[in-house]
């Protein structure tokens, strides 16, 4: 990506400099999504920005991290979404998206305690996840 090595060494060093000063070290993705609502994400356009933006075009309402769960052996879980009207059941149902090298057992727990709970691990379940719902499948 960068032509010029010691470009991209200032760059990460002002990078990491920025996050450090304000006290995190990782990168913000804000965006304003269809209803006006102001949201920062912590992962991009590959994932949960992406999924938002997602989920904005299919006009189908949506919160970010909404809740907490407790879960049956007394740790908290907050999944990354709740998506209401989801087809096909239309029912409220929490998204929660990994990379395929990051660990899901909390989601999972969640899942046998009962919680609605769909885990999309990996890119390519998340986009089988987006061609499975049509537009003739999305409430208008």
């Amino acid at each position: 990506m960068w032509s010029d090595p010691t470009h991209a060494k200032r760059h990460v060093a002002a990078l990491m400099a920025a996050n450090h000063t304000q006290g995190r070290w990782h990168r913000r993705y804000p965006y304003c999504d269809r209803l006006g609502r102001e949201l920062i994400f912590k992962s991009g356009e590959q994932w949960e920005l992406g999924f938002a933006k997602w989920l904005d075009r299919r006009r189908l309402t949506w919160w970010y991290e909404p809740d907490v769960l407790l879960l049956s052996d007394g740790r908290r879980y907050v999944p990354d979404f709740l998506v209401h009207d989801l087809p096909p059941d239309r029912m409220r149902t929490y998204v929660e998206l990994k990379p395929t090298h990051r660990d899901a057992e909390k989601a999972e727990l969640a899942m046998r305690d009962g919680h609605p709970v769909l885990i999309l691990q990996g890119r390519k379940a998340i986009e089988a996840f987006q061609r499975a719902l049509t537009p003739a499948e999305v409430p208008e």
